[in-house]
């Protein structure tokens, strides 16, 4: 008897634990303002990109198709995870590294969100990119 009486709390916090979906509302995702991508976006992103170079001068870029996305990022500032809407542009890298040597290729993935691209490679707690068509 005790041992039930123990039993049920202990059920009721683990289910209190149990994950959410983070699947937005499909309307959610049909009205969200994914903005426009400007038409200097690759050159935009090659400045971006110098600050995380060791030589950005020789650095090869492959621009991928860019496509309208979302994905959850994590807002440290506010210590909670939000929804980021935008205009995903996938971008290979290939620059030397600190030794002189090309590194090989490094997929990148850059969002373009109210007006400001964030690389989503380097922002902690970035859920899965979902395509949105």
């Amino acid at each position: 008897m005790r041992k039930s009486i123990l039993f049920i709390p202990l059920i009721i916090m683990l289910a209190g634990c149990a994950k959410t979906s983070h699947a937005p509302d499909p309307l959610q995702v049909q009205l969200a303002n994914y903005g426009t991508l400007p038409d200097d976006y690759k050159r935009s992103i090659q400045n971006h990109m110098q600050y995380r170079l060791k030589d950005p001068y020789s650095a090869h870029y492959k621009f991928l198709q860019p496509f309208k996305g979302y994905s959850w990022v994590m807002n440290v500032s506010e210590d909670k995870e939000m929804l980021m809407y935008g205009w995903v542009i996938p971008v290979l890298v290939n620059a030397k590294n600190g030794y002189g040597a090309y590194a090989g290729q490094v997929k990148f993935m850059i969002i373009y969100s109210n007006g400001q691209y964030h690389d989503l490679s380097a922002i902690k707690g970035t859920k899965s990119i979902t395509r949105v068509s």
